[in-house]
């Protein structure tokens, strides 16, 4: 951590205590935001911008998906990595193709599955 920059070590002091539900949903969120980035960005102009949009997306889901842990609710961890490939490859679609349409399904599951994690938060949340 860099004293240089007070407002990022906050950020990253912040970070590594947060419960892990709210650093999933952070992780959910970065995904979406950079998604829909992807989205509406001209092509092929800016197709670096989209390029890099995506492989952030890609790198969290990934991240999301190796982070599940299958001796805990199996059957809904093969789920979730089920759904986490799906996307990942609708990632791989959009960037292959550099058609950002490719992304839309990839987002209804991605705020599907935020919208739970939100609830489960919230639920937690309220039996503390």
């Amino acid at each position: 951590m860099s004293s240089k920059n007070p407002v990022a070590a906050y950020q990253e002091t912040s970070l590594e205590s947060a419960p892990p539900i709210k650093i999933v949903r952070l992780l959910y969120q970065s995904a979406i935001r950079r998604m829909e980035q992807a989205r509406r960005l001209e092509l092929p102009a800016q197709v670096a911008a989209f390029n890099e949009a995506i492989a952030k997306s890609d790198a969290i889901v990934t991240e999301l998906r190796f982070s599940l842990d299958h001796s805990h609710s199996p059957d809904l961890c093969q789920r979730l990595e089920g759904l986490y490939l799906f996307v990942e490859e609708r990632l791989g679609l959009a960037m292959g193709e550099r058609n950002g349409e490719h992304l839309l399904p990839a987002l209804t599951v991605m705020r599907t599955l935020l919208d739970a994690w939100e609830q489960v938060e919230l639920q937690v949340g309220q039996a503390a």
